[in-house]
């Protein structure tokens, strides 16, 4: 990842969403996380990040340019957690 990426990904807001899911109906769990970047006042997606799993087998209903709270939704609707939820305008009071 380049320079001016990392600093302005340093800027936004995120949520981090774990959980396990099959990927096959005769395979273990596996487990995945998902690191969802948004802007602070418009809640705008950014950028989607996964690891242990790729985003086509995640079956999500929201994309980049979506608000942040059909990710929310789909975490809910798909008993999944909120492992990681900062927000940086908190950090300004």
């Amino acid at each position: 990842m380049s320079d001016t990426i990392t600093r302005f990904v340093a800027l936004l807001n995120q949520i981090v969403i774990v959980g396990k899911k099959k990927k096959w109906a005769f395979s273990r769990k596996r487990d995945f996380s998902i690191k969802i970047y948004h802007t602070p006042f418009k809640r705008r997606i950014v950028a989607i990040r996964t690891t242990g799993l790729d985003i086509d087998s995640l079956d999500l209903t929201f994309k980049i340019g979506d608000n942040i709270s059909k990710a929310r939704e789909w975490c809910e609707n798909n008993k999944y957690l909120i492992d990681v939820d900062i927000n940086r305008l908190d950090y300004l009071n």
